[in-house]
């Protein structure tokens, strides 16, 4: 009998897998686990909108890595972790990069397996990370630090506020707002200028508080300066 090779294809195609989006599987399993969606949604904020696009691009990866290997991406399996994170280090990742893959893997495995412990604090993973940060040291992100007097120099150069044009004011406000919020500058954008108060008697002047989460906050705290 001659065999059909585009019929032996046919019948050897495996079926699609599909990939369902991590924060997708959280909230499932926690409806599983017996929460009302309210109570879902408020879980779900705990994570910002770009923690989460995080979590579902790193946890995406684990997911076809597994399904390559035919492996269940949401079973607890120390070994398995280690493994794809190994062979992602092998792959010439930094270091940073493999500590989301985990994050993302913990964050998902905490939530379905919720009485086991958390794979950041298995001391096997502890021991992986300890040995990524010896072969590859995690490297400042800056190598400089710029000199700040120049700036300010700069600043006192241009003379009293009352002779300054509108542009240098502005520039001038943005360079002080940086220096004494430690804000980046989009998160200037972020400040809600209705709350600014302005104290002449006072030698702190201003009060500001952002009318967004910025990252150097504790959100439950604010960071008003």
């Amino acid at each position: 009998m001659i065999g059909c090779s585009r019929c032996t294809k046919s019948i050897n195609r495996q079926p699609t897998i599909v990939i369902s989006p991590p924060m997708d599987i959280i909230g499932s399993t926690l409806k599983d686990q017996g929460f009302n969606d309210d109570a879902i949604d408020i879980i779900m904020f705990q994570w910002r909108p770009a923690t989460q696009r995080q979590i579902n691009g790193s946890f995406k990866i684990y997911q076809e890595w597994c399904e390559e290997n035919n492996y269940d991406s949401l079973r607890y399996d120390i070994p398995q972790v280690v493994e794809f994170l190994s062979y992602k280090f092998n792959q010439g990742l930094a270091t940073s990069t493999i500590h989301s893959y985990r994050s993302a893997i913990s964050t998902v495995l905490e939530v379905v397996h919720p009485k086991l412990p958390r794979i950041g604090y298995n001391v096997i993973i502890k021991g992986l990370s300890k040995g990524l940060a010896e072969l590859k040291p995690v490297m400042p992100k800056y190598d400089s630090i710029f000199d700040m007097n120049i700036i300010l120099k700069k600043l006192i150069d241009w003379g009293p506020d009352r002779t300054l044009t509108i542009k240098r004011l502005r520039k001038k406000l943005l360079v002080l707002l940086i220096l004494g919020t430690r804000y980046r500058f989009d998160d200037i954008t972020k400040i809600d200028f209705h709350s600014v108060k302005v104290f002449p008697d006072k030698i702190t002047g201003i009060c500001i508080k952002p009318k967004k989460p910025v990252k150097v906050n504790r959100p439950e705290k604010g960071h008003p300066v």
